[in-house]
C-alpha cells in the first residue's frame, strides 16, 4: 500500500479468516520528505506487545496473522489504519475501524430528461441520422443482445445470466454449454481487438444479429467486421470507420491525411457500448482513454496492454496515457481458455463421436478441410527487464527473449498436445504468422519439427511418423511436418504433449517483431505487442491415408500475459475461468517422476514419461498449473466476490506455478519476484493497483487529462 497516497484495505462489514492458518503479508510505503525517499511508513507493536517487522518491504513484507484480522476478535488491529473493517469503534492501538458504505456510480442510472443511460446517449443516439445505432456515432454501439450462457435466444436477454454463469464456466464438460467448444470457452459475443491506430468489432456468426448494417445504406453492407480507425488532430480525438467510409478506412495510416481523416470521420468520445457480452483483448492506442460498457459480461480473452508505439511504427520515450476502463451489467471475466485459444472466425470443429472418458474433447482438423485453425498468442515486452526503464518505452526488450534461470536461457516452445484419430497417421503442418498494425510482407513460416525428442543420455526417441519421408540430407534433425503414428503413444484417446522450438540464442530484435531464422526453413518473425498466429494445417505425407489431427491443447511456454485495465462488475463479480488441467491424466504425477528419477536417473525418467504418458520434457505434469504469469495492473470494482469456493478453483490452476516446468527446467528467474530462488512454487494471477489512477497521471508530473 501506498500510505503517501492515502492507499487502505476498506470493508464495509467483517473481515473473518479462512482457517487459523490464514494470515496476510502486508507492505506500506510511504515518502519521507527529508531524504525524499519511499521508506517504510509502519512501525509499532501487535495486540500482544510484539513489534512489528521493519522496514516493510516486497522481500520482508509484514506479516499478519490471521487472528489479528478477525473482526470478531477483540485482538483485532488496523496495522495502523491499513486495513478498516465495518465495526464501530477503534482497533487496540487507538486507530478507527468503522468503514461507512458508500453507494457506487451505476452504469444503468438513467436522465431523467433523455429516458436513456448516459452511454446510452454517449452511444446509440449520438451521430446524425441515427448513425450511432449502427455503429457510427461519435461513440460505438454494437446491438448483438446475448447474455449469457443460455440456449434460448430469446431467453439470453432476459435471464438471470449474473446467477446461470459461475456454474457453467466450472464445468468444461457441461454438455448443454453453449460456450464451452473443446477446451475452449467462447462465449456469443462480438471480439472487440485493440490495435495501435484504432480497433475492430467481429460480431459472432450465432448471434440473432451476425453482422453490421450500413450507415448509409441499411439494407447493404451486411459485414461481420468494422475497422475503426483513431487519430488525434490538435488535441482532439477523431474517428473513422469501414462502415461510412470502407474505402479511406482500409488505407494504411501515411495514406490518410489529418484533412481527410477530420473530415471523413467525426469526434470520438472514446465510449464504447455493447447491449451484450463482449470479448477484448489487445493493445490500447497510444494515449487515449476508452471506456468500454457491456450490459452483459466482459471476457478478457489475453492481454491488452497500454499502446507505447504509434500508427507509423515509433515508439514513445515517455509513458503512455492510455487507459481502459472495462465495465459490465455483470461479470469481468478473465478467461484464460482463450490465452492461446482460436481466432476469431477460424473454423472449430469439436470432436464428438466415441469420447473415452477423462479424455478431454479435442478439435477436429480434417485432411479434407483445406481451412487451418489458427491459434493466437501475444509477446510481450517488458517494461522492467534487463536495463529497461519503465519511464521510456523505447528501451523495453521482449520478455521471450531475456527469460533465463541458473543454467542459461529457457527460450519459448509452442507446447502441442495432439492424438491421430483412428489409430493414425496423421499428419499437420504448423506455420507462424505475425499480424503488424500498418505492416505488410510478413507471411506465414513453416515451424520446424524435430525428429524426434533428444532425452540426453537415455538417446533420441524418433517419434516423428513424418521424419522418414525427408530427405536426411536436407533435413538432418527437424522436417517441416509433424506426424503422430504410433498407436501405444499417440493414436486416440492417448495423446502426447511435445514442445517446438520458437527462436533461439540466434533470434533478433526490434521494436515490433522477433526474427530467426533455421537452416532449411528460412526466417520467421514473431509479432512484439501484437497477436502472432499459429496456424495448424492438415497434411499429406507419404502413401498411407492421413486421418484426422485432434488438438487437445496448446500454449507457449513459458509466457507474459498483462492487463492492464480497471474493471467494474455492477451486478456481478471479477471472475477467472480456469479451464480444465492441460494434463488430464491422474498417473502422470511429478511424485513419480521424482521417484523414478532418484531410481534411474533424469534423462531416462523423462524417456520413460514420454513412452509411458506421451508426456515430452516441458509438459505440465497433472495437477500443475502452466508456466504463464499472468498480471493485472489497473483496478477491480465488483458487487461481490465470487464465492470462496469459486475462486479456490481458478487459484488451484492460475494462482501458483512449480518451480520446475515440468521435468525439464526450471522456471524462468524472472517469475520468482515474490519468491525466494530456492522456492518450491511461486505466486501468480497478481493485481497491482495502478498508480496513474491514483495520481491522474502516467509519469508522476503530467496529468493524463485536462479536458
Amino acid at each position: 500500500l501506498n500510505g503517501f497516497l492515502g492507499e487502505q484495505w476498506l470493508v464495509n462489514g467483517s473481515i473473518q479468516p479462512a482457517d487459523a492458518t490464514s494470515g496476510l503479508l502486508l507492505t506500506r510505503f510511504g515518502l519521507d520528505p527529508v531524504s525524499d525517499r519511499w521508506t517504510s511508513d509502519v512501525a509499532g507493536v501487535d495486540p500482544d506487545g510484539n513489534p512489528f517487522s521493519n522496514p516493510s518491504t516486497l522481500a520482508t513484507p509484514i506479516s499478519v496473522g490471521g487472528d489479528i484480522l478477525d473482526s470478531g476478535n477483540p485482538r483485532f488491529a488496523t496495522v495502523f489504519g491499513s486495513i478498516r473493517d465495518g465495526r464501530e469503534g477503534t482497533d487496540f492501538a487507538g486507530f478507527v475501524r468503522g468503514v461507512s458504505r458508500v453507494e457506487p456510480p451505476s452504469i444503468l442510472t438513467i436522465d431523467p430528461q433523455t429516458q436513456r443511460s448516459r452511454y446510452a446517449m454517449l452511444t446509440r443516439e449520438s451521430g446524425e441520422g441515427g448513425a450511432g445505432r449502427v455503429g457510427a456515432g461519435e461513440g460505438v454501439y454494437v446491438d448483438s443482445p446475448e447474455r449469457g450462457n443460455i440456449a434460448d435466444e430469446d431467453d439470453r436477454r432476459t435471464q438471470a445470466a449474473v446467477r446461470n454463469l459461475p456454474s457453467d464456466w466450472l464445468n468444461p464438460s457441461n454438455p448443454n454449454s453453449v460456450g464451452w467448444t473443446g477446451p475452449y470457452y467462447i462465449p456469443v459475443a462480438p471480439m472487440i481487438r485493440f490495435t495501435p491506430n484504432g480497433f475492430e468489432i467481429t460480431r459472432d456468426s450465432r448471434s440473432r444479429r451476425p453482422t453490421f448494417r450500413s450507415a448509409t445504406n441499411p439494407g447493404d453492407g451486411r459485414r461481420s467486421t468494422a475497422l475503426y480507425r483513431v487519430r488525434n488532430i490538435a488535441g482532439t480525438w477523431f474517428i473513422l470507420d469501414s462502415l461510412t467510409n470502407p474505402g479511406l478506412a482500409s488505407l494504411a495510416d501515411a495514406a490518410i491525411t489529418d484533412a481527410q481523416f477530420a473530415q471523413s470521420g467525426r469526434e470520438f468520445n472514446g465510449v464504447v457500448m455493447f447491449e451484450g457480452d463482449v470479448r477484448v483483448r489487445g493493445m490500447i492506442p497510444a494515449d487515449l482513454q476508452v471506456t468500454l460498457v457491456s450490459l452483459g459480461s466482459v471476457y478478457i480473452d489475453g492481454s491488452i496492454i497500454k499502446g507505447t508505439i504509434r500508427p507509423d511504427g515509433t515508439v514513445l520515450s515517455r509513458p503512455s496515457t492510455s487507459m481502459l476502463m472495462l465495465m459490465a451489467k455483470d461479470h469481468v471475466v478473465v478467461n484464460t481458455t482463450m490465452f492461446f485459444g482460436p481466432e476469431v472466425g477460424s473454423p472449430i470443429r469439436v470432436k464428438t463421436a466415441a469420447l473415452a472418458p477423462d479424455t478431454p474433447a479435442p478439435l477436429e482438423i480434417s485432411p479434407t478441410d483445406p481451412t487451418p485453425v489458427d491459434l493466437a498468442a501475444v509477446f510481450l515486452k517488458d517494461p522492467n527487464g534487463g536495463a529497461a526503464d519503465p519511464f521510456n518505452p523505447q528501451t523495453w526488450r521482449s520478455h521471450a527473449r531475456a527469460y533465463s534461470n541458473a543454467s542459461g536461457p529457457v527460450f519459448p516452445e509452442l507446447v502441442i498436445q495432439a492424438a491421430a484419430d483412428d489409430n493414425g497417421p496423421s499428419f499437420a503442418s504448423i506455420e507462424a504468422q505475425p499480424f503488424i498494425t500498418g505492416v505488410t510482407g510478413f507471411g506465414p513460416a513453416p515451424l520446424p519439427i524435430p525428429r524426434g525428442i533428444d532425452f540426453g543420455a537415455a538417446g533420441i526417441f524418433f517419434g516423428n511418423a513424418a521424419g522418414p519421408w525427408y530427405d536426411t540430407v536436407a533435413y538432418p534433425t527437424e522436417v517441416p511436418v509433424y506426424g503422430l503414428g504410433l498407436p501405444a503413444i499417440n493414436a486416440y484417446p492417448k495423446f502426447e504433449t511435445v514442445g517446438l522450438s520458437l527462436f533461439g540464442s540466434g533470434s533478433t530484435e526490434n521494436a515490433q517483431t522477433i526474427g530467426f531464422s533455421s537452416p532449411g526453413f528460412g526466417g520467421r518473425v514473431f509479432s512484439l505487442d501484437e497477436t502472432t498466429v499459429f496456424r495448424l494445417r492438415s497434411n499429406l505425407v507419404g502413401t498411407s491415408p492421413s486421418k484426422n489431427f485432434l488438438l487437445s491443447r496448446a500454449a507457449v511456454l513459458p509466457h507474459d500475459i498483462r492487463i492492464e485495465a480497471s474493471m467494474y462488475a455492477e451486478e456481478g463479480s471479477f471472475f477467472v475461468i480456469p479451464g480444465d488441467w492441460f494434463n488430464s491424466n491422474p498417473a502422470d504425477t511429478r511424485a513419480a517422476f521424482n521417484a523414478a528419477a532418484a531410481s534411474v536417473g533424469r534423462d531416462q525418467a523423462l524417456a520413460d514419461r514420454y513412452q509411458n504418458f506421451g508426456s515430452g520434457p516441458r509438459a505440465p505434469f497433472y495437477g500443475e498449473p502452466l508456466p504463464v504469469r499472468v498480471q493485472i495492473i489497473g483496478s477491480v470494482s465488483e458487487n461481490m466476490p465470487a464465492a470462496m469456493s469459486q475462486q479456490m478453483e481458478w487459484l488451484r490452476k492460475w494462482g501458483w506455478m512449480p518451480a520446475q516446468m515440468g521435468g525439464a527446467t526450471d522456471l524462468p528467474s524472472q517469475f520468482f519476484t515474490f519468491s525466494a530462488p530456492t522456492a518450491a512454487y511461486v505466486p501468480n494471477l497478481t493485481i497491482t493497483y495502478d498508480p496513474a489512477l491514483a495520481t491522474g497521471s502516467a509519469d508522476g508530473v503530467n496529468p493524463i487529462r485536462t479536458d
